[in-house]
Parts: C-alpha cells; structure tokens; sequence
C-alpha cells in the first residue's frame, strides 16, 4: 500500500499532462466502479443493500475521502511536482498526532511536541520560499494539498468510528461509487455547459493515460482504500500513519528519477525538517510502550481475579509458572494458564494436569501463532478481546439502570442466579458470598427488575471489568452500556486510571464506539 501511494504521485502529474483535475478524477473512479462492477458480475464481490439509516455516516466518511482527499491532491498536484507533493504529505503522522493531542486527549512527550515543531518550521519555510518559484510550483499547490493531508486525517478519525458500523468491502465499494458519480457528475455537466464534451473522451485515446487511469483507478482508488478500510478496522490511527511514512519518500525519488523534477535548496532544507520531526515524534512515541504496559496490566488483574477466587478455597496452584485456579461445584474461574511461551516441556505439563483436573480450561495470551496450542491437540473454546481504556472524565449516564452491590448471602444467591441466565455458566452462591469483600459484585436493576451483572476488581490503579451480563429478554434496550458507562464512573470514583476487559466477539463494537483499544487476544483452549 505504502508504494502504491508513493508512486501515485507520479501517476497523477503523467495523468494531469492529457487531462484537467476535475477529467482525471472522473476517469480513475470510472476505471474503479468498471473494475468493482465486473467483480461483481463475476460472483466475486457480494454487498448488501445500502439504507438511509447506514448511509449518513458513510456520506460524510466519503466527504472526506475519496472526494475531499483527491480533489485537493489532483488540483494540488497542478500547481506542484510530485516531489513537493511527498514532503507535504510527510505531514500526516505529524497532524494526526496534533489531531489526536487536542480532540483525544492523547498525551505526547516534550521530544515529540519538538518534533512536530520541527516539521512545521519545515513546512513553513517550504511556502515562505514557494513565492520566488517557476509556474510549475506555487503557494496555491502547497495549500491544496496541504488540505488533501487534512482531509486524510479527518478521514482516519472518522474512519475508525465508521469500521464498526460496516465490513470493510462495503466502506470501498460505497466509497468508490460515491466518487464516480461525483466527480463524472461535475466533469460531464462542465463540459455540457462550455460545450466541450470531445476534450472529455479525448485524453483516452492514449495510452499513457489509459495506463495511468487504470492504476491510479484500481490500484491506488480501490485497492488502497480496501487496504486502509481493512487496517482501520484492525490497528489506531496513529498506527496507520506510521506505516505510511515511507509513501513521501518514495514520491520525492520517484519523482526526481522518473520526471525529472528539480529538488530545489529550499525543498531539501524543508523536506530535512519535515522528515526530522516525524522521525522524532515516531522514535520517542512512548505508545507502544503504554500499550504493551496496558497488556500486561489487563492479564494481571484477569489471571489475579482467577487466583483470588481459588484461594478461597484452597484450589490455587502453582508449578514452574504454570497456574491453576479450580472451584468444585463451579463452572468458573477453572482455569489454567502460563506466563511463559509455548515448548513441548510446558504443554506436556499443561495438558497433564488438565487430564488430572477435569473442567479445566488453558487460557492463552502469547500471539505466537506458530506453536499455538491448536497444534497438540487442543480444541479451540473460545476468542477474547483483551481491552482497555484510560479513565479520565466520567460518562454521561441516562439512569436507565441502577447498580446495587453483592453484601450479604441474598444477594449473592440472586447475583449467582442472574449471572447463569445471562451466560448459561454457573459461578456458585458460595464463590460470591467469600469473594465479595475483595471482588465487587453488583446487581443491574431497571426499576425494581434485575435485569443483569457485573463485576469490578481493582488491582493497582486497574478497573477491571468482567462479568457484565444482561438477561436474554432484556437485551438490545441499551442496558449494557448504561450499566458500563456507570461502572467505568464508579472506577473513576475509586481513583483507578485504566479500565481493562476481556469482551467477545458480539460484545467488542459496543466497547469499540465507548473508546476501548482492542490490545491483544485471548484464546481459550478445551482437551
């Protein structure tokens, strides 16, 4: 993908030579929407029909990109070289950081923050210098694309709201055929009223530009923007950004190798700077870190849940860090688990103690794909989503539920009851009531109706969330959030710092559009 961008500069220029910015735009969407349709008709490429209701959101996805987006880089890149082009959007990962710092609160070190502004000296000097420049370059070009940067960014944050609501395929081919109409639509009626529809039709008689229509169309249209759909419904933003930072660099190249183009002083100064900063703001992110900090946090305060509840009653085991936590009379927490990577030693060991201890489950953490357990004869159970969120102000709560906290055997019985409704497995009355002074147990009542559980365990500055359940016959009544929304503020109250959760696959968009980061997952494994 990161090519693909870098040289689309190059292509946009050779294209712009037979044919206006307004013209190549309807072409390459046009070169799109043919590709996506035969697709189509060829049985490879099915979609659902679009509603209304759906369609909001994905209208003002595609304002920004592709229609925004390309419409300022096309008529840019008439006023810049290609070369020029990949220094400014060098400043992506520097305005999504400065994005994400003022409207995400994300915090950034003080050897970031002189990164980005190293990049904008950079930036400014490139246009405080554009005015003495040959018609080829202006200020006009550096302030388009510049705006086809924000509407990139814009269309990042947008994008990874959106990527819950629709599959990947559909965010493209929606996209896509959104753009056709657009720009064929403000290109044909332009001609229409000038009467000049021949200088439409004519750039495709060459050959030069029907190559160029049909990369810039299928490869750096759709493909790009299914490559990018699939990495917003996977990775942040901020990841995303990163991973594009060579696409500048391959479009200054090729745009000296392949056009010709002159690197003038000031561009090489500027384009130093620029590059500078986004290098330091990538170096000295300290996000990765955090990230895998909030990893480890969330398996220690589930793995310490676990060892809390089996030293109750004496069934907390450990062996050469291989764990185990096993109730009787319990389908929870029964379990085993390591904090070591998978060899031949540690499974054996694994698996005899599971064949010892029937009901156990082996929960693993380690993404080593290539001695994961499925391989010796385990069964796959069940996938989680390790996620977790920073707690910095309170939510918004409707009142619509009311959460009452497990004190005494009465309502252990009835939080034991409702939790086996809402997830067909049994925690014992009895693993509530010696658990409750150090697990927080609560009750979800709407009016004087219990309508679900959940649990807080705190460990450190840690909320972590578990056993949030509503009853079958109350779902969908948006009870759910409302209880999470109230036990995230009772963390807050408590002064925990990090909310941490292990959500299904059906429950993992809710937490998505709350603001939790999918960090890792959990595999559970059956002999």
């Amino acid at each position: 993908m990161t090519i693909i961008i870098g040289l689309s500069f190059i292509f946009v220029k050779i294209g712009l030579k037979y044919a206006g910015a307004m013209d190549l735009l309807a072409h390459r969407f046009t070169a799109g929407a043919i590709s996506l349709g035969l697709l189509r008709l060829f049985g490879f490429l099915k979609i659902s029909a679009l509603n209304w209701a759906k369609a909001k959101s994905l209208f003002l996805l595609s304002l920004f990109y592709p229609l925004l987006f390309f419409a300022f880089q096309t008529f840019g890149m008439e006023y810049s070289t290609a070369s020029e082009a990949g220094i400014i959007f060098a400043t992506v990962p520097i305005i999504t950081l400065i994005v994400a710092s003022i409207f995400l609160k994300e915090k950034t070190t003080i050897l970031q923050k002189l990164g980005i502004l190293i990049s904008i000296v950079g930036i400014t000097y490139i246009m405080y210098n554009t005015g003495n420049l040959p018609k080829s370059i202006s200020i006009k070009g550096v302030l388009l694309l510049f705006l086809s940067v924000l509407s990139m960014v814009t269309y990042y944050a947008l994008g990874k709201k959106i990527s819950v609501e629709f599959s990947v395929l559909e965010i493209t081919v929606w996209m896509t055929i959104l753009a056709f109409i657009a720009f064929n639509g403000f290109s044909i009626v332009n001609h229409l009223l000038s009467n000049s529809m021949n200088e439409f039709f004519e750039p495709l008689a060459k050959k030069e530009f029907l190559w160029t229509v049909l990369y810039l169309g299928i490869l750096s249209s759709v493909v790009t923007s299914f490559l990018t759909n699939f990495a917003l419904s996977k990775i942040s933003v901020s990841q995303i950004s990163v991973f594009n930072n060579l696409s500048p660099i391959i479009a200054i190249l090729s745009g000296i190798l392949i056009l010709d183009e002159t690197l003038h002083n000031y561009q090489i100064i500027g384009g130093v700077l620029v590059i500078t900063g986004v290098v330091m703001t990538q170096i000295f992110n300290n996000n990765k870190h955090s990230k895998q900090k909030m990893i480890k946090q969330n398996i220690q305060n589930l793995t310490t849940l676990w060892e809390t509840a089996g030293k109750k009653f004496n069934e907390f085991s450990k062996d050469n860090n291989i764990y185990i936590a096993n109730i009787s009379n319990s389908d929870w927490p029964n379990r085993i688990w390591t904090d070591q990577k998978i060899c031949k030693k540690n499974i054996g060991k694994i698996k005899l103690k599971m064949h010892k201890e029937n009901g156990l489950s082996f929960s693993y953490f380690n993404e080593d794909t290539k001695k994961s357990p499925s391989n010796n004869n385990f069964t796959l159970k069940s996938l989680q989503y390790g996620m977790s969120l920073p707690l910095k102000t309170k939510f918004e709560i409707q009142n619509s539920v009311n959460l009452q906290k497990v004190t005494n055997k009465q309502s252990s019985a009835l939080w034991s009851s409702a939790f086996y409704n809402a997830f067909k497995y049994k925690i014992s009355t009895e693993t509530v009531i010696k658990t409750k002074n150090e697990i927080q147990y609560f009750l979800v009542y709407h009016k004087d109706e219990i309508v679900g559980t959940v649990v807080l365990f705190n460990t450190d500055k840690v909320a972590g969330i578990h056993s949030l359940g509503i009853l079958p016959s109350k779902r969908k009544l948006g009870f759910a959030n409302e209880t999470m929304c109230q036990i995230l503020n009772i963390a807050i109250d408590q002064n925990l710092s990090l909310a941490t959760l292990q959500a299904s696959e059906m429950a993992k968009e809710m937490y998505v559009e709350m603001g939790f980061s999918n960090d890792f997952i959990i595999k559970n494994y059956q002999l």
